[in-house]
């Protein structure tokens, strides 16, 4: 099945011929393959353009996300070093009190 542009799917056959013929008319049969040919230099543009976008968008989210596990590897060795400190005040807090 042929899937057809947003605008065409309104369009029913007599419709899109009456267009077409008209297109004929204004620009003539010469003029209508420039026409074409500007119109898909056009819309690659667009279309590069849209990729370039979302190209950039991905690379930015690319570099928060390995910030942020850069920041969770930091939180997690500061935990782990001030829970070696803590176990070091208990053993040094068990080894000053005297037994009884």
């Amino acid at each position: 099945m042929v899937r057809f542009p947003l605008l065409l799917n309104f369009l029913g056959t007599q419709e899109l011929i009456l267009v077409i013929l008209v297109i004929l008319f204004m620009f003539g049969p010469k003029k209508i393959p420039e026409l074409a040919r500007s119109l898909g230099k056009g819309l690659r543009k667009i279309n590069d353009a849209k990729n370039s976008i979302t190209d950039e968008i991905k690379k930015g989210m690319n570099e928060v996300q390995g910030e942020g596990d850069g920041i969770v590897k930091d939180i997690n060795e500061v935990k782990n070093d001030m829970q070696d400190i803590k176990k070091k005040i208990e053993q040094e807090v068990k080894n000053t009190i005297p037994r009884k």
